[in-house]
Order: structure tokens, then C-alpha cells, then sequence
């Protein structure tokens, strides 16, 4: 609207009639609704927003059970990872053998080569699942050190002890201390000396003195004899070094060997046995042989 006409709109409004100097259709349009009544029918009209409302409640009710189903959603997707991050376990896998390890409480695992231990980071409860062979030194603390192994459960509070846990069979040798040692059916208690053996498939668990400590020595490597038959110091070296050992003559099992070998050279031990029985070894596609006359 032009200026002119604004200023003549409101003096029509003022005068409350139009000017015969203004615009004709102006004038006619002014005149047209003046004559128009408005007329509400007050009562009809709410009604009619009373009936909109109640059919749009229902659309109502169903974003509020949209909105509730994405809530438990999210909420449930945030617990989920929540779980999850608190999952993520401590794993270690011996690359090398004998490789060592700190757990967070201060006790030290030795690992041998592909063996594996799992944990949690927190430590809280010192627990832990072995796979394979370990020697614990574990530090004394108010609760429990336990150990899971496919067929045992093993419970300490502070000693050293050796854990091999491979195929059918489980050993458990003390150092030094107590070890509570659980298998199915089966509860025994080990002390410093003794060696358990259990075999899963006979569900047998034997408890022997490990008067010489050999039990002990894929961590000592500390290999003691006393009169020890010759049959019995092969088996001992052939497990530890993973050779085969024969001999020429089966007169040289009545021999005994007595001594003690501290080393991890298997041609060490070979070297001082056969000068103690006048023998002789030889090496032939990572087979020793002992020959000689026999005892």
C-alpha cells in the first residue's frame, strides 16, 4: 500500500465513512464490508477442536512409545560397551622359554615357549586361566592366589611353585610353601618337596617327594643325580631338551649316574656322564647315542 493510501485509510477509519475524494474501488470495497455480519458459532467450533484433539492423542501416545523404545536402546547399546570395555583381559604368550612376566600385584610368572596366561588388568581377585607350563613365585597378600587349568584349580597365598598343564595330564611341583591343588572329584594339599600328578583320563591323582628336585628343573635347570639309573636320566634329559637319546648297549642301562649338572647344554651332561661310564656319544639327525660296554 502507497503512502498516500495509508494515510487516507486511517482517516476513513477515524470518520467512520469514506470520503467522496477517494479511490472509487476503495470506496466500493469499504462499503462491501460493512455490509458483511461475522457471525461465530462458538459452541460448533469447539466441539469441532475437542473431536481434532481426541483423534490426534493416539499419534501422541505413539511418539511417547517411539521415544521410550529409542531411550532403552541407547541405553541398552551404552551398557553393552560398558560390559565389554571391561572385558579386555591381559594375555601373555611365551615367545621364548622361560620368559618372565610381572602380574600386577608384585608375583612373577615364568612362561614356557607357547604357553599363555590370561587375567584380569585389575588384579583385584589374583586370579588367573594357564595354558600350557608356568612357574609362579607368588608374593604373599590377604587373599588368594588362584590358578585355572583345564582339568584344576589352584590355590595359594604365597609360594613357588611349577604348573604343567599339557594334553591329558597335569604336574604341580612346590618350591617352597603350600599349594592347594582342586581336580574334579579330588582335593590334595602339595608342600615344598612334593609333586602331584593327575591324568584326566583316568581321573587319577597321585602325590609323590621329589627327593632330588628334577620336578623343578625346566626353572632351575638344575639337574641332580644319586644313583639315579642310566633309563631314568635319558627320560629326564629327552623331556627337558626334546631329543631322543638312545643307547648301543642294553647293558648300559645297570649303570647309575650320580651328580649334579647345572647347565642348558644337553652335550654338557652327555660329555660328563660318558667319562663317568667310559662311553662314548654320538650325534646323527638330532639323535644322541650312547655307546659302550655297559656296568
Amino acid at each position: 500500500m502507497r503512502q498516500e493510501e495509508l494515510k487516507e485509510f486511517e482517516k476513513w477509519n477515524q470518520e467512520g465513512e469514506v470520503s467522496s475524494s477517494s479511490d472509487p474501488e476503495l470506496a466500493g470495497l469499504f462499503e462491501l464490508t460493512k455490509k458483511c455480519e461475522l457471525r461465530v458459532d462458538t459452541v460448533k467450533a469447539w466441539r469441532e477442536l475437542s473431536l481434532s484433539l481426541a483423534v490426534a492423542k493416539p499419534t501422541l501416545n505413539w511418539l511417547k512409545v517411539a521415544a521410550a523404545i529409542t531411550l532403552i536402546a541407547l541405553v541398552s547399546v551404552t551398557i553393552f560397551f560398558q560390559i565389554t570395555s571391561q572385558v579386555k583381559l591381559v594375555s601373555h604368550v611365551g615367545s621364548s622359554d622361560r620368559e618372565t612376566h610381572i602380574l600386577p600385584d608384585g608375583s612373577t610368572i615364568t612362561l614356557a615357549i607357547g604357553s599363555q596366561v590370561i587375567y584380569d588388568p585389575a588384579f583385584e581377585d589374583r586370579s588367573i586361566e594357564l595354558v600350557g607350563t608356568a612357574y609362579f613365585d607368588v608374593v604373599k597378600k590377604k587373599n588368594t592366589f588362584s590358578i585355572a587349568t583345564k582339568d584344576a584349580n589352584i590355590h595359594v597365598l604365597g609360594t613357588s611353585f611349577l604348573v604343567d598343564s599339557n594334553d591329558d595330564e597335569l604336574t604341580v611341583s612346590v618350591a617352597s610353601g603350600i599349594v592347594s591343588v582342586q581336580v574334579r572329584n579330588h582335593s590334595q594339599q602339595v608342600t615344598k618337596g612334593e609333586i602331584i600328578y593327575y591324568q584326566s583320563s583316568s581321573n587319577k591323582l597321585t602325590k609323590e617327594n621329589d627327593r632330588l628336585g628334577n620336578s623343578l628343573v625346566w626353572k632351575t635347570r638344575t639337574f641332580q643325580f644319586d644313583e639315579t639309573p642310566l633309563a631314568e636320566v635319558i627320560l629326564l634329559l629327552e623331556k627337558e631338551f626334546d631329543r631322543e637319546v638312545k643307547i648301543s648297549n642294553e647293558a648300559l642301562n645297570r649303570c647309575t649316574v650320580s651328580g649334579q649338572f647345572k647347565t642348558d647344554d644337553l652335550e654338557v651332561i652327555l660329555d660328563q656322564i660318558s667319562i663317568v661310564l667310559n662311553a662314548t656319544y654320538s650325534i646323527k639327525k638330532q639323535q644322541y647315542l650312547i655307546s659302550g660296554t655297559g656296568c
